[in-house]
């Protein structure tokens, strides 16, 4: 908001040395040397007789459009004067005018008017100013209210950062709630080796082994709150070819255990020199020396169940449990061939089943 008012200096009283014979819009006249200088453009003016009061029937209001040293140019016949037949001798006085004061009530109401609209839109609003550490807002039922703002973890407040961009929070009891450092480093914890028997903490945290031992990665605790009850989330041993059971001579059998799942693959298994009794008998594939890590669940049982197929030759073959979860057995199936195993009888295939073992400390063999 801007106005624009006429200018004004005191004491403004001018001589008319010489005037024009004749009336036009804007007449100069010259004043009695260095009367100009008291002056300025856009300043009210009124012209009179000398030795005379003004008044409505002898004066002449006008405004000074220009000043070129003691001559000044005057716009004529302002604020609804009549032209007068101005003359040398004539005085010319800076005065206050009715436009002038109505310039400034104008210049005031317009300026009440803004406050009185500016107090409108601020009725009923928060007084921001009274209420540090506060920020406006508004209900959802349109009401005004105020949220405060802390750097700590106040209590129904905004959360404002620190001078390093950093937010503080209390600790989460919901799984609504943000998580803090403090809880995540509670829960996600990071060392070297397994951790059973070595990590104290909750049930649902996890360990991140940075050795990543013997292929696992991670562990998560399942049971208790002190340092057992943890379980591999990640791990792979990779393939490990094991050693042969005495009844065969050549080939492989090679195991791989992710997760709580292991994988058996056998390749070229061959029947060794010294062959005894029926393919439908169970031929044990290690001797009795399958690894710790990687034996099968032992809710399954023990003795006879199938666990997987793989082919003695053309035919197919039941890998069956052992009467211990330390091997596994080799057995034709009766109703699809006969006679007994002989040398260079070969086997191929794999088989897979889930292992309760704990997580090897060990691995066997050799990687593949």
């Amino acid at each position: 908001m801007s106005f624009q008012f006429d200018n004004h200096k005191n004491l403004a009283v001018g001589h008319i040395l010489t005037a024009p014979a004749t009336y036009t819009p804007v007449t100069s006249f010259t004043l009695q040397p260095g009367e100009g200088a008291l002056f300025s453009v856009n300043m009210p003016v009124t012209m009179v007789p000398s030795g005379q009061a003004p008044e409505r029937n002898n004066a002449e209001i006008g405004y000074i459009d220009d000043i070129q040293g003691d001559e000044v140019f005057v716009v004529r016949t302002q604020e609804g004067t009549e032209a007068r037949d101005v003359k040398q001798g004539w005085i010319i006085l800076g005065t206050t005018t009715a436009k002038t004061l109505t310039d400034i009530e104008s210049a005031i109401q317009s300026t009440k008017d803004a406050v009185d609209a500016v107090d409108t839109a601020l009725a009923g609003k928060i007084n921001v100013i009274a209420t540090p550490s506060h920020i406006p807002a508004t209900t959802s039922g349109g009401n005004q209210t105020s949220v405060a703002y802390a750097p700590g973890s106040v209590a129904n407040s905004l959360v404002q950062r620190n001078a390093d961009g950093q937010a503080n929070m209390g600790e989460p009891t919901s799984q609504f709630h943000i998580a803090t450092k403090n809880y995540v480093d509670s829960r996600i914890l990071q060392g070297t080796g397994f951790p059973n028997g070595v990590v104290s903490a909750p049930v649902g945290s996890i360990y991140i082994d940075k050795a990543v031992t013997n292929g696992a990665s991670s562990w998560i605790k399942k049971v208790g709150t002190g340092n057992t009850g943890w379980q591999v989330l990640e791990g792979d041993t990779g393939w490990r070819r094991l050693t042969l059971g005495t009844f065969w001579s050549g080939g492989n059998i090679e195991v791989r255990r992710i997760e709580q799942v292991v994988y058996t693959r056998i390749h070229s298994l061959a029947v060794g020199a010294t062959p005894s009794g029926a393919r439908t008998t169970a031929k044990s594939f290690l001797d009795g020396n399958f690894p710790t890590g990687f034996r099968r669940t032992a809710s399954w049982g023990f003795g006879g169940g199938s666990v997987g197929t793989v082919r003695v030759n053309t035919f197919p073959a039941f890998v069956l449990n052992m009467t211990a979860p330390s091997d596994f057995g080799l057995s034709v199936y009766a109703g699809l061939t006969s006679g007994n195993w002989t040398t260079g009888d070969s086997v191929q295939g794999d088989f897979s089943f889930t292992s309760d073992d704990s997580w090897p400390t060990s691995l066997p063999g050799v990687a593949v």
